[in-house]
């Protein structure tokens, strides 16, 4: 959601600057940059569930797409320790 509102408030901004290519420079490396976040949050979620992180990949199938995004968002970790390491719920840092 904050890149497609960086994106549409920098593209606006470059119209009125006249300064268009520095307005898309910086959403492409915006966009990059949120990708690039968003990849490990999904990683670190899936390791969360047991799963390997090549799994990211599934996102790309067309509804399945829907079902994997549905488990990252509602299912609960395994519960204890698993290949990835120990449960974040119980661990103090």
């Amino acid at each position: 959601m904050f890149i497609i509102t960086a994106q549409i408030g920098l593209a606006t901004d470059g119209y009125r600057t006249g300064n268009l290519k520095a307005a898309v420079l910086f959403m492409l490396i915006a966009g990059i940059g949120g990708s690039i976040i968003y990849t490990f949050q999904t990683v670190k979620r899936l390791h969360d569930l047991d799963r390997p992180g090549a799994h990211y990949w599934l996102l790309l199938i067309p509804f399945y797409n829907i079902y994997l995004t549905l488990v990252l968002h509602f299912k609960k970790g395994t519960a204890g320790p698993n290949h990835y390491g120990p449960d974040p719920l119980t661990t103090r840092a």
